[in-house]
């Protein structure tokens, strides 16, 4: 009987063992070029005018992708909408999105891992690899890069396109005739520290009592380039993932605090006006915006009323900077944008197919300036953003009607600075921060009680 028990227990530690066991790994190579047409669908939300450059020199640009034909499909409407249509699309095998969207796919097991495909070093017939070659994984803004492997399990699930980010809009001529200096830090240093936001501010409401010397698009986005600038724990892709809850944070929350008591800020849940940040430059409520690359068409100066034959004639001229500051040898700017997944079709040749479309899309210099430009973003690609061709857009930028050039040419310029979330932080989550640094600005709470609460709400 004893020894019955024992065979048994052998078996049945050999069945677990087995199941515990990964699967071997599917072979991804297949033949290239295709011999026979391999059609694959690219999905996205960015706007059908970009649909020609998503193609752009495809068919000429690599000899791998001889019988690769591509259909592209452009969604409107909010994430839900977006992601139902990609669901109930069984075709679809390319999407291009932004990161909220790629979480959601990789929650719903729908993504293609990209490491085995990165690592492929098989000749692509061009003088290049399937893969990514070294220097082509190092050419992606690290930040954006390694964002789109901080689904918690280290594996790559989509590659970095474009993104946005956040870059500082003055009015020029305000601080031209009043001498004030362009601000590079937070907070003063001394008495005689004129270069910092909050001796600027203070300055400008001795100038303007009525005005609110700075707006901001985002609480979030101000409370998380002040963690990151400080080097504090903030927000990780392992469990914890919220990590704010400690002094810093709180001595942090309460500087703003001081900052709003005094009247120097304003936010999208602060502000009384919820057109505040389209208005904000032109009609003088501040002389200061921090927001988007994007938001650079509604902050551009409004032209005077004048006879329509008369050259256009400005309220004022703007000028953009980098954000302030904390620490100048560490510096970091909120980023975000959209990336491009593959979507597991089960049929080897589409995945190929759809990889190297992936690899084209993010690896073609021209394609990817031509769709900054078109969306006012910038390229994912160190190489592309401060290149030539972004370089001859960005050089007519001015202060007037093309300052969505002049904030390229900056946020550009800086693409060292720029850091990402990790997916975990979600959307309702970024919703809950927003209220939680409002709250604190307002006095509905203390600091020490928002953050304490808002960790505990959010980690369980």
């Amino acid at each position: 009987m004893k020894k019955i028990c024992s065979i048994l227990i052998i078996l049945i530690c050999c069945l677990i063992f087995s199941s515990c066991k990964e699967e071997k790994p599917k072979d991804i190579r297949v033949n290239l070029p295709f011999e026979e047409t391999v059609k694959i669908v690219v999905c996205h939300n960015m706007g059908s005018m970009i649909n020609d450059n998503l193609f752009y020199d495809f068919d000429g640009s690599n000899p791998l992708f001889k019988n690769i034909t591509i259909e592209f499909k452009d969604y409107t409407g909010s994430d839900e909408d977006f992601r139902k249509s990609v669901m109930d699309d069984k075709e679809v095998n390319v999407v291009l999105c932004d990161m909220n969207n790629i979480k959601y796919f990789q929650s719903q097991n729908k993504l293609v891992g990209l490491d085995d495909y990165i690592a492929l070093k098989d000749s692509d017939g061009n003088g290049g690899i399937v893969g990514l070659t070294k220097n082509q994984q190092s050419d992606y803004i690290s930040s954006l890069y390694d964002a789109c492997k901080s689904f918690g399990d280290d594996k790559m699930y989509a590659l970095p396109f474009l993104s946005t980010t956040e870059v500082m809009y003055y009015n020029k001529t305000f601080f031209e005739s009043n001498n004030l200096p362009v601000p590079t830090h937070w907070f003063s240093k001394n008495a005689s520290d004129t270069t910092s936001l909050e001796s600027v501010c203070r300055l400008i409401k001795q100038i303007n009592p009525n005005c609110t010397p700075l707006s901001l698009d985002s609480e979030f986005i101000l409370f998380s380039d002040l963690m990151n600038q400080s080097g504090y724990d903030f927000i990780s892709d392992k469990t914890p993932f919220y990590r704010f809850n400690n002094d810093n944070t709180i001595t942090l929350l309460t500087k703003l605090k001081d900052f709003y008591d005094k009247g120097y800020i304003r936010t999208p849940l602060t502000a009384s006006d919820g057109n505040y940040l389209s208005s904000s430059l032109n009609s003088e409520i501040s002389y200061i915006t921090i927001a988007s690359v994007k938001s650079a068409s509604h902050l551009k100066p409004k032209h005077v009323d004048r006879p329509v034959s008369d050259e256009p004639i400005y309220k004022y001229e703007a000028d953009v900077a980098m954000i302030p500051q904390i620490d100048e040898n560490n510096q970091k700017v909120f980023a975000q944008g959209y990336c491009v997944a593959v979507l597991s079709s089960g049929d080897v040749k589409k995945d190929m197919a759809a990889w190297l479309y992936v690899k084209y899309l993010t690896n073609h210099d021209d394609l990817q300036a031509k769709c900054a430009m078109y969306t006012s973003n910038i390229p994912a690609r160190k190489s592309v953003a401060t290149g030539p061709i972004i370089s001859s857009y960005t050089i007519y930028g001015d202060g007037y009607d093309n300052l969505n050039r002049l904030a390229t040419k900056v946020a550009c310029e800086n693409v060292d600075a720029l850091y990402s979330i990790p997916v975990s932080c979600t959307t309702s989550a970024i919703a809950t921060m927003n209220k939680m640094v409002s709250d604190v600005l307002k006095g509905v709470t203390t600091p020490a009680n928002a953050i304490n609460d808002v960790c505990n709400q959010l980690n369980n």
